[in-house]
């Protein structure tokens, strides 16, 4: 069915209102809040550009009938960047991705260090897009697979939700199945009340979309400091597809921008995208599970003039094959989806190359795809990248831009998820907060006069006991790395503090590392 074009512009529109919005309100929120947090980097800076990198891969091999294939070597895999065969430089194997054998079950984000390279599974309810039965019949499936499983839980687990309301997390990473399912038992579905008035046409579907963005970015930003694969697994129909052939430049390439820049940090924290859609019909998705579909589903497709797929559309169910995932749509065996897509995240090869194709200059897509010696087999993986200039660790990148500096702080400031990007201990001061971090998170660069520093932005923000913000500033603040630093291997950010307002119940900092643009958050109790 061909839908009329001018049926969907409210949508459209909507979508570019939201999002300028979300940004334009980050932005004020931000320059409230006190000193200017999106300044440029330190004058003097030296930036420095190399020309090569390293690209990683995480491959899951399945069979025909779509069973995980173990046991495989280097040489079983053939990897082509644009049509060009690579040299893999690096191989793990599945047995690579697990938990060392004496590490303590994991009880919080602040357990992840200890876990090593192993993947962790991001469970994310969503209670936007999806009607009101369809979210409880997906509740209920999701507490069927967890009674199935130990009580000791593979993966070390999140439980986040995403609705009208907020992105919010249930429950923070937890092997404790059995925590799992009593916060899981308390869950009542909120109402799609956006959704409810327009579907994918109404005036609300663009805010809908921003929303849902806004989630997968939060999600990615938030586990910069785990080292393994970031295992995605939204259950829910996510955002309307959104038609841009009838579009305007400019809305649509704010639009696609702000697609393509939420894959680029998915991609960058190895973050993969599974979504379940628990609609037993599903009018708008793509069978993800018919490896011949995958194309449709590039990331390259996002950076097209006038398409965010062949159809034209931005669809959601995009992002799962731009990240390596897989779309389940049309059954109704959910709990069986979530199973799978949980088991294809635990069990994966991990590759790496460092790219034939020099040219720092080249912005196009680079598209990727992996050959299985044997044919039988099928190797699903990212479909691509897009290059950038690399710098060393002496020089500090240009600064991002006004919008997404604001909106990446903000959305840490008002969130109830923990981001380990940065490992943060803090304490109260005389004269406000030293907050400490190791000197192995941070990242430094030489300006002209010599020094190696370390630059960061602050954001403090009060709340109290109902979470309404009550105060809030932000600070760029910097430190010459000195004989101590190395010796102690931490840096102290003294954070200036004016007094904090009465009925304060908690402070959460939100601390961004400059040149690597990491996030960390850390909440006084």
């Amino acid at each position: 069915m061909q839908l009329n074009k001018s049926l969907l512009r409210p949508a459209v529109d909507r979508a570019h209102h939201w999002i300028c919005r979300l940004a334009v309100a980050c932005l004020v929120a931000t320059t409230v809040i006190g000193t200017a947090a999106c300044q440029s980097p330190t004058p003097g800076a030296t930036t420095l550009h190399v020309t090569t990198r390293e690209v990683v891969l995480d491959i899951v091999v399945t069979d025909k009938r779509g069973n995980f294939v173990d046991g495989l070597k280097k040489d079983d895999f053939t990897v082509l960047e644009d049509k060009v065969q690579q040299r893999v430089v690096y191989f793990q194997p599945p047995s690579s991705h697990t938990i060392p054998p004496d590490t303590s079950e994991v009880r919080s984000t602040a357990d992840l260090r200890n876990i090593g390279n192993a993947p962790v599974t991001i469970l994310v309810l969503d209670e936007l897009n999806t009607a009101f039965a369809d979210m409880a019949f997906a509740r209920g499936a999701l507490e069927k697979w967890l009674r199935r499983q130990p009580a000791k839980l593979q993966q070390p687990t999140v439980l986040l939700v995403a609705s009208d309301e907020k992105f919010a997390l249930l429950h923070d990473y937890t092997q404790d199945r059995d925590a799992l399912l009593s916060v899981l038992e308390k869950h009542f579905p909120s109402y799609p009340y956006r959704m409810s008035k327009g579907g994918s046409i109404g005036p609300d579907a663009g805010a809908r979309m921003a929303m849902s963005l806004g989630s997968l970015m939060q999600i990615a930003e938030a586990s910069g400091g785990t080292p393994g694969r970031k295992n995605i697994i939204w259950i829910g129909v996510g955002f309307p597809a959104l038609m841009l052939d009838d579009v305007s430049g400019t809305k649509e390439e704010e639009i696609t921008q702000a697609a393509v820049r939420t894959i680029e940090v998915m991609l960058k924290a190895r973050a993969t995208l599974n979504v379940i859609d628990p609609t037993e019909m599903s009018d708008h998705s793509i069978d993800m599970n018919n490896p011949e579909n995958l194309s449709l589903g590039t990331l390259q497709s996002l950076q097209a003039p006038t398409s965010a797929t062949q159809s034209g559309y931005l669809n959601f169910n995009t992002f799962a094959p731009a990240t390596g995932g897989i779309l389940y749509a049309g059954r109704n065996d959910v709990d069986r989806q979530i199973e799978q897509a949980i088991n294809n995240g635990a069990n994966y090869y991990t590759i790496s190359y460092s790219p034939a194709n020099k040219n720092e200059n080249d912005a196009q897509f680079r598209n990727i795809s992996v050959l299985m010696r044997d044919p039988r087999l099928t190797a699903t993986t990212r479909t691509g990248y897009y290059p950038e200039a690399r710098t060393n660790s002496n020089a500090i990148p240009a600064p991002p831009s006004t919008h997404d500096l604001a909106f990446d702080l903000v959305s840490a400031a008002l969130s109830s998820v923990v981001y380990n990007g940065l490992r943060i201990e803090g304490v109260a001061s005389p004269n406000g907060f030293k907050l400490t971090i190791p000197l192995a998170d941070l990242q430094t660069h030489r300006s002209n006069n010599g020094q190696d520093i370390v630059e960061v932005t602050v954001m403090q923000v009060c709340f109290d006991a109902k979470n309404k913000v009550l105060s809030h500033q932000a600070f760029e603040l910097s430190s010459i790395i000195s004989a101590d630093n190395l010796r102690q291997r931490q840096v102290v950010f003294a954070v200036p503090g004016e007094k904090v307002p009465a009925g304060t119940k908690h402070i959460r900092f939100v601390v961004r590392d400059a040149v690597n643009e990491k996030i960390g958050t850390f909440d006084t109790k």
